[in-house]
Order: structure tokens, then C-alpha cells, then sequence
């Protein structure tokens, strides 16, 4: 994903509870390196995330995250704009 895609990404709510950080974001995407055998495009797109972060001692120990697969298989012209 960071070969394939300049990304910038912006923190809209973080919470916290015991030894766990739940991040929910948004990010800005362009197509610039090869992703599913597709070359640069550079298209852009925006999505959406969250990640959730395991702490121990002050050091991140595992996380787990999810976006918006779709919005990038969709600006790619991998998978048709739903409804059209």
C-alpha cells in the first residue's frame, strides 16, 4: 500500500480505553505505484478508517485495521461505480 498509493491522512476522533487506542480517520489517496498488477494512474480518491492499536508499556504491541477497499478498487476502474 505505501509504494502504491501517496497517502495523507487526517485523525477525526481517537478514544481510548484501558491499554487500547481506537483511531477513526479519513485519508486522501493518489495512485502512484503499481497496486493489484495495475500500473500508476494517478487518480485520487478519499476514504475512510479505523484502527485500533494494542499498548503495552507506551510501545504499539499489535493492531488491527479497516477501510474502504471499495473507493480505491473504484477510482482504479477495477470495480464500476455502483448503480452506473
Amino acid at each position: 500500500m505505501n509504494s502504491a498509493f501517496r497517502q495523507d491522512y487526517d485523525v477525526e476522533r481517537t478514544i481510548e480505553q484501558g491499554d487500547t487506542v481506537v483511531a477513526i480517520w479519513s485519508a486522501n489517496g493518489e495512485h502512484v505505484g503499481q497496486f493489484m498488477h495495475v500500473a500508476p494512474t494517478g487518480a485520487r480518491f478519499r476514504l475512510k478508517g479505523i484502527t485500533a492499536y494494542a499498548l503495552r508499556d507506551g510501545r504499539i504491541t499489535a493492531h488491527w485495521e479497516q477501510f474502504d477497499v471499495l473507493a480505491i478498487l473504484m477510482a482504479l476502474g477495477i470495480v464500476p461505480p455502483l448503480g452506473g
